[in-house]
């Protein structure tokens, strides 16, 4: 990307534009890293209470 603002083949609009995307999709990347993380939480948590209940 660097190389192609060097050979001005890319504007710093574009270059900018897609930073702010790249910027934009970060917290979403996040809050889908806890979404899942709690999921499995739950399901561990969930299992350990069933083998908990077998014995």
């Amino acid at each position: 990307m660097l190389r192609a603002l060097l050979y001005g083949k890319m504007s710093i609009l574009n270059f900018i534009s897609d930073f702010r995307i790249v910027y934009e999709a970060i917290p979403l990347f996040w809050t889908n890293i806890l979404i899942i993380f709690a999921a499995e939480a739950c399901f561990i948590k969930n299992n350990l209470l069933f083998l908990h209940s077998l014995k």
